[in-house]
């Protein structure tokens, strides 16, 4: 089974009283300050794989780093790690609808509007992309693997409403290759549109087909590649709230727009590590499976661990 750790690393305490961190917040400078010395470090130390990458990869880090002009701040978004209400931040900030429009709409408008609303570095001229990387606040939330990937899996792939038809096709995929006997004719199942796929079968698939899912379930290594960028801060899904707290008052940035309305703001905060028991999924796969899962993970899992080594998990 897997152990649930669930302090936040300690770090050390210091003073601050330099450019416009917030006094109150000694703990998240320390740790911001601590991070970059970890990373730096541990991408000095890492082989060559995790800097040669594609034109494809390239695009999908571009793509994946939004920023704000105004207030001189990027944002790399990865999935199942807050993004919903980081989006409705950089839309707020763009200014295309004030906080009063989106609390009379749904919830859904940070997503569908980002692409129309929030500006990317990918739209940008490479000189204009490089110059705002120089100069611009950039952060990269982070979250544990094993447990952003049953979030991904609870919330793409089981959830019974399910209306997108990338992630029902998915579903299907999935039931065809692991579930239907060998026999069976794998195109013409009379009953596949309405099973869900268990989290063993989900992590089967995942195992050998990674490659061909969305960006929920790819790495987030490989979605913000933290050894090509130098991020400033990589708060952590479970002080979400904090870490924000202590960003929007670098920028001058109105706490409304992130700690706003209850209509908006309580359904889309993280819940505490207490409340996601997300171990229980793993006690469902047999340990050959896990194992196959843990090394498929295990980059990420380790540049993890480096920012937050108090959250390792361990196996029994």
């Amino acid at each position: 089974m897997v152990e649930r750790v669930q302090e936040i690393p300690d770090v050390l305490l210091t003073t601050n009283s330099s450019g416009n961190k917030p006094s109150n917040f000694p703990d998240v400078v320390a740790r911001s300050e601590w991070q970059q010395e970890t990373m730096s470090n541990y991408c000095l130390g890492i082989n060559g794989s995790l800097l040669n990458y594609s034109r494809e990869q390239n695009e999908m880090l571009y793509k994946h780093l939004i920023y704000n002009d105004k207030y001189g701040i990027i944002y790399c978004v990865v999935p199942k790690i807050g993004c919903t209400k980081m989006k409705l931040l950089f839309v707020l900030l763009e200014e295309h609808y004030t906080l009063e429009d989106l609390l009379v709409r749904n919830l859904s408008v940070s997503h569908k509007s980002h692409l129309r609303n929030v500006k990317t570095l990918w739209e940008l001229s490479a000189t204009k992309r490089e110059a705002r990387m120089r100069s611009y606040y950039k952060y990269m939330p982070v979250r544990d693997p094993l447990e952003r990937l049953v979030s991904s899996y609870l919330n793409k792939i089981s959830r019974r409403n399910m209306r997108s038809k990338f992630f029902l096709n998915l579903r299907q995929d999935i039931i065809r290759e692991f579930r239907l006997p060998s026999d069976t004719n794998k195109n013409a199942s009379d009953d596949i549109d309405s099973m869900v796929p268990t989290f063993k079968e989900f992590v089967q698939y995942f195992i050998e087909y990674r490659h061909l899912m969305d960006n929920h379930f790819q790495p987030m290594l490989d979605i913000c590649q933290p050894c090509l960028v130098k991020y400033d801060f990589y708060p952590n899904f479970h002080s979400l709230s904090y870490d924000m707290d202590y960003i929007l008052q670098v920028f001058g940035i109105p706490r409304d727009f992130y700690f706003n309305d209850v209509r908006i703001g309580a359904s889309l905060m993280p819940k505490p590590a207490a409340q996601f028991n997300y171990s229980s999924y793993y006690d469902q796969i047999d340990e050959n499976i896990r194992a196959k899962l843990i090394e498929k993970l295990k980059p990420d899992m380790q540049f993890y661990h480096q920012l937050y080594p108090r959250m390792q998990k361990y196996y029994s």
